[in-house]
């Protein structure tokens, strides 16, 4: 006979949030190298809907895209929140894709994108811009 070893349900929670985005996977958190930039990305994710969002802890500041393609910035610490303490850095040069977004991690910031466009922002020190 054998064993079948279960998994408790944080385990497996910890494992699908930790574990690198595909793009069928419905989210995914990641830093910069830095850790000055965090991310997460969603797709079709339940009540949340789809979106690509990142901040900067300083100077705080934000950016939300949605998947119709409007962005929302904003400035100062009501903006901004705690990443989840198990997050993995992307390392420079590195991008992570999750359903219809897309972001790369480079030294001059976090540029994120609708992959069917290519449009979206990058955000880093110097603040918010469009790409």
């Amino acid at each position: 006979m054998r064993r079948i070893a279960l998994l408790p349900l944080g385990l497996l929670l910890l494992l699908a949030v930790a574990s690198p985005a595909t793009g069928a996977a419905k989210r995914s958190f990641f830093l910069s190298p830095s850790g000055n930039i965090s991310c997460e990305l969603h797709w079709k994710d339940g009540s949340l809907g789809s979106f690509a969002y990142c901040q900067t802890r300083s100077p705080a500041r934000s950016a939300k895209l949605r998947s119709t393609g409007t962005l929302k910035t904003c400035t100062g610490a009501k903006c901004i929140g705690d990443p989840p303490s198990n997050a993995k850095k992307l390392a420079y040069g590195h991008r992570r894709t999750v359903g219809g977004f897309r972001c790369t991690s480079r030294t001059t910031g976090m540029t994120c994108v609708r992959t069917s466009t290519g449009k979206g922002f990058r955000i880093a020190v110097s603040g918010v811009r469009r790409v």
